[in-house]
């Protein structure tokens, strides 16, 4: 499914860059203000690509379990996902 592999990517991506505005924001300064805007924003993607990856058709339990990890979670799993070995989620063992 072409459209949920570029939401997917989508996501990940605007996770991974509020994730580094939050922790350069950290190293200079601590802006509450900027922390207060951008926190939420990175939270709500962190749980869309959470719950994108576990309902990826290809995905495993494996997978889902890499999406939960903080920080790596998207790229971990995404990288998982285009491998060659990764089964569709009916044919998977674990």
């Amino acid at each position: 499914m072409p459209h949920r592999i570029s939401l997917l990517h989508l996501f990940t991506a605007l996770e991974l860059t509020t994730l580094a505005d939050l922790l350069t924001n950290l190293a200079t300064g601590d802006s509450r203000p900027l922390a207060a805007a951008v926190g939420p924003i990175h939270g709500a993607l962190y749980l869309c690509v959470v719950i994108s990856i576990a309902r990826h058709p290809r995905t495993t339990p494996r997978i889902t379990a890499l999406s939960g990890i903080p920080a790596v979670d998207g790229a971990l799993a995404l990288r998982r996902l285009n491998s060659r070995n990764t089964a569709p989620r009916d044919q998977a063992t674990g």
